[in-house]
C-alpha cells in the first residue's frame, strides 16, 4: 500500500510539473510585433445609452489605444445615443460617392 501511495504522489507531481512547463512555453509570444485579441466588438449603445454586446472590445483596445473620430453621446440614459465630435469636428457623406464618408479633423489631430 505504501508503494502505491508513493507512486500516486510522484505521478501527480510529474503531471503538475509537465503541465506547468507546457503553460510556461505557451506564454512566450510567437511574434513580438503582433498583438491579437479575440473578442466581440459590437459596442453600439442601446436606447438607454448603455453599450450593447461586446463592450469589452472598446474597453480593452479602443479606450487605451486610440481616440475615435466620433464618440457616442452617453450623457443621457433616457434617450437614444447620438454622435458627438471626437477627433473629427464634422463629418458628412460624399455626394459623389455615397459609400464614402468625409471627416474634418480637429486642429492637432492626426491619423497614422
Amino acid at each position: 500500500m505504501h508503494k502505491k501511495t508513493l507512486f500516486s504522489r510522484a505521478g501527480r507531481l510529474a503531471v503538475a510539473v509537465s503541465g506547468a512547463l507546457a503553460l510556461a512555453g505557451a506564454a512566450l509570444p510567437a511574434n513580438a510585433s503582433t498583438l491579437r485579441i479575440a473578442m466581440t466588438a459590437a459596442d453600439i449603445p442601446l436606447t438607454l445609452g448603455q453599450p450593447d454586446q461586446g463592450y469589452e472590445g472598446n474597453r480593452f483596445t479602443g479606450i487605451p489605444l486610440y481616440d475615435a473620430l466620433v464618440e457616442w453621446d452617453l450623457s443621457q440614459g433616457e434617450k437614444p445615443s447620438g454622435l458627438v465630435p471626437g477627433l473629427a469636428t464634422e463629418w458628412h457623406i460624399d455626394p459623389q460617392n455615397t459609400s464614402r464618408w468625409i471627416f474634418t479633423l480637429r486642429p492637432g489631430g492626426e491619423v497614422s
